[in-house]
């Protein structure tokens, strides 16, 4: 199929989209059905390296007091895993979990709380990622 450029900003914005589908379509799939992170090699130990770093951060980073203290790590792009910390190291959180040989696409939508002194998710019932949206939000 050839695309031919536009000026406009539809025919910009759709050529635009469809380059970063192209780009973003070298997804690899691990022996254990994980979707790997196309950016990183597919090296076990790295790998693990990365996710028992990244857990520790969790972990060191998870004490609070009220729900207002936690916030969530991960978004409905490839990142869809999501995990709790506390407010302040959400933004560095987030740029470890990216580093991450994994990804998750699809799944649940959660929310931040405190229980026990610990950050943790609470599962929404409203919405998830990849959900098809609701035919009263197209009207």
């Amino acid at each position: 199929m050839r695309v031919r450029p536009s000026t406009t900003r539809y025919g910009t914005l759709l050529l635009v989209t469809l380059l970063e589908l192209s780009c973003n379509s070298d997804e690899r799939i691990a022996d254990d059905g994980r979707r790997l992170n196309p950016d990183y090699p597919d090296d076990a130990q790295l790998c693990e390296q990365r996710r028992e770093d990244y857990e520790a951060f969790l972990g060191k980073h998870s004490a609070c007091e009220r729900d207002d203290d936690c916030a969530v790590v991960g978004n409905c792009g490839p990142n869809a895993d999501f995990d709790a910390v506390r407010a302040e190291v959400q933004e560095e959180a987030m740029e470890r979990k990216v580093m991450l040989c994994e990804r998750t696409h699809d799944g649940p939508v959660f929310e931040p709380v405190c229980r026990a002194k610990t950050c943790e998710l609470k599962m929404r019932t409203d919405t998830c990622c990849g959900c098809p949206p609701d035919a009263g939000d197209s009207l």
